[in-house]
């Protein structure tokens, strides 16, 4: 079988986020694939709704077998056993689990969409991504992690824990 990359995003702003990034870095590594390599901890007030506690956001370098769907299927089971519900957008959560990349791959489905459709406006998630990838190509842009960045127009401040 052949390893694929997978880059995912975690965060959390709910029951002590920290342990929470660490938890779900855990069940990845047991569910999902082996963790390369993991991005520092950032803190940025919440994207979209400010008026709940900021996150804490860390980006995760996976080698894994598993194709896409089913790489969101572990993701989205291991945000329930950790809590998660999903109510309604832009809540505060226990836990987040997005799959920005899989390899160079685009694919675009009602269930799944990578890579990311937003990961180029939201400066947290490039920061995070940047700390890992930065020379990656976004396959559908054309520019590197590290490009996007620079260019992005999102003003939230990211805090490097």
């Amino acid at each position: 079988m052949s390893k694929n990359t997978l880059i995912l995003l975690t965060g959390s702003n709910q029951e002590q986020p920290i342990k929470q990034i660490e938890l779900a870095h855990r069940l990845i590594k047991r569910r999902i694939g082996n963790v390369r390599c993991a991005s520092k901890l950032y803190k940025t007030k919440a994207w979209g709704n400010e008026d709940q506690a900021p996150f804490i956001n860390q980006a995760l370098y996976i080698e894994t077998i598993l194709p896409p769907k089913l790489c969101l299927k572990r993701c989205l089971e291991i945000e329930a056993s950790m809590g998660r519900k999903r109510i309604k957008k832009w809540e505060p959560r226990i836990i987040d689990i997005d799959i920005i990349f899989y390899n160079a791959h685009c694919i675009n489905s009602k269930e799944l969409s990578i890579p990311h459709p937003h990961v180029q406006d939201r400066n947290f998630a490039l920061v995070c991504l940047n700390n890992i990838i930065p020379s990656f190509i976004h396959p559908v842009f054309k520019q590197s992690i590290h490009a996007l960045m620079l260019q992005c127009t999102d003003t939230l401040e990211v805090i490097e824990l």
